[in-house]
């Protein structure tokens, strides 16, 4: 790596996420700021950074790929930046960028068209509409996750996603939601069999991972744990639950569906350089 350096001090990364979150970039940004997580990935060495005049790039190198964040004034700043930093990566690469327009654009831009790829594409969910729950009883099955959860979890989603598009949470990752946010599991004696995650930030929550064990799938686990999950948000005053979904999983937009999620008509691209 030639142009993206190290960065001093996490209070230096701290401040320049303060400024993108308080002062973005007007045109592009896929940066969005959840310290925690940053502060994590900062204190194993994992971030790398590089800034222009009109830009903000940081690269945060996972296991086995990057995932590349900006937050851009223009897009032919885009354009001249991605160049320089394209020819620097040794890994492969993720952007996610949530503008189709950016998408109809780059793609004319020959030189990203050859070295870029469309992984795949998401929408977004969401439901606001808690009535259906209101009388749910809870259900003595499910539990708070505990630290100890952590390997089988981390081997029902290594089983289940895509590193990629799926963003497989690692396990200091896994310890922050347990600690910090919304984490239930299911087990069968000692054994993990199913798992949701989800982050609550004010009045909105972030449904983010559930999976179920291959043996123990198609037994309702799944509409057990949504269920309460929806009812769990709905008690702490929760006013929506948000979420992504591959548009081409037409089962899991059925099941959300069923669930009251709603297609909001918003998409995300990941976008892979290098594979």
């Amino acid at each position: 790596m030639k142009i993206f350096t190290p960065i001093n001090s996490y209070s230096d990364l701290k401040n320049e996420l303060d400024y993108v979150k308080h002062n973005p970039y007007t045109f592009l940004n896929n940066l969005f700021v959840d310290y925690t997580l940053w502060e994590n990935a900062f204190d194993e060495g994992r971030i790398l950074i590089y800034k222009t005049n009109n830009a903000l790039w940081i690269l945060k190198r996972n296991n086995g790929f990057c995932d590349l964040f900006y937050s851009c004034s223009d897009l032919e700043g885009f354009k001249h930046d991605l160049v320089i930093i394209l020819d620097d990566l040794d890994q492969p690469t993720i952007v996610t960028t949530f503008y189709k327009e950016l998408i109809d654009e780059v793609k004319e831009f020959e030189y990203i068209t050859t070295n870029f790829k469309i992984y795949s594409t998401f929408n977004r969910m969401s439901n606001s509409n808690f009535d259906s729950i209101k009388e749910h009883i809870p259900n003595n099955q499910i539990k708070q996750a505990n630290y100890e959860d952590i390997p089988q979890i981390q081997c029902l989603f290594n089983k289940v996603f895509d590193k990629y598009d799926d963003k497989i949470p690692d396990n200091n990752l896994l310890k922050h939601y347990i600690k910090n946010e919304y984490v239930r599991v299911i087990r069968n004696d000692d054994k993990v069999i199913a798992c949701l995650i989800a982050t609550i930030k004010g009045a909105t929550s972030q449904f983010q991972y559930i999976t179920i064990n291959d043996e123990y799938q198609n037994r309702g686990y799944g509409s057990i744990m949504m269920k309460e999950y929806l009812y769990d948000i709905y008690k702490d005053y929760v006013k929506r639950s948000l979420l992504w979904v591959k548009s081409n999983n037409t089962s899991a937009i059925k099941y959300y569906s069923k669930h009251g999620f709603k297609n909001e008509g918003l998409h995300k691209t990941i976008m892979i350089y290098g594979v």
